[in-house]
């Protein structure tokens, strides 16, 4: 597997309301997310280089963890902490230097983060 960033799911917390956070997010049918949190697959896996994409990560750790789904977050397959993420985010948005990323970087998304 190439190096990524990927969030799993206890199946014994795979609630209602975590199902409609994933359906939300990911677009993944009930039943296919179902089979994956049972299978202990990861639900989507991130480009650790994609500011948008662990910006994307965040947010759905967030959400499902306010639905008490206990997301985990794995960097390579070992589980990490979301702060771990975090600062990954905020060194990429230090290291800004191209037009269209510095666009991004001042994206509402950033600020609804909490990472100005």
């Amino acid at each position: 597997m190439e190096f990524c960033y990927g969030i799993k799911v206890n199946p014994e917390a795979l609630s209602t309301k975590a199902l409609s956070i994933i359906y939300k997010h990911l677009n993944i049918a009930i039943g296919e997310t179902r089979s994956r949190v049972n299978s202990d697959e990861y639900l989507i896996t991130y480009d650790p280089t994609d500011p948008t994409e662990l910006a994307n990560l965040i947010v759905l750790y967030r959400d499902l963890e306010s639905a008490g789904a206990d997301p985990i977050v794995f960097d390579d397959d070992e589980p990490i902490d979301i702060d771990e993420v975090v600062t990954d985010l905020k060194s990429q948005r230090e290291d800004v230097v191209d037009a269209d990323e510095v666009a991004l970087v001042e994206d509402e998304l950033w600020w609804n983060l909490g990472l100005e």
